[in-house]
């Protein structure tokens, strides 16, 4: 998805659009995919495992 949200109207329409796109993934959607890398906006980039551990479940 394009990041151009400018008002918060549009950001959570974002948001439903990345619920309804989970609502879709299947188990096996992400079966043998520990090791493929992970980039987000070019700038990180994790293994999935790593994205799940590092990135993905941090509470910061």
């Amino acid at each position: 998805m394009e990041d151009n949200e400018t008002t918060f109207d549009q950001f959570y329409e974002r948001i439903q659009k990345t619920i309804d796109a989970l609502k879709t993934a299947k188990p096996e959607d992400f079966e043998g995919k520990d090791n493929m890398e992970v980039v987000i906006a070019e700038k990180y980039k994790f293994t999935g495992v790593g994205y799940v551990q590092d990135f993905g479940m941090s509470e910061t």
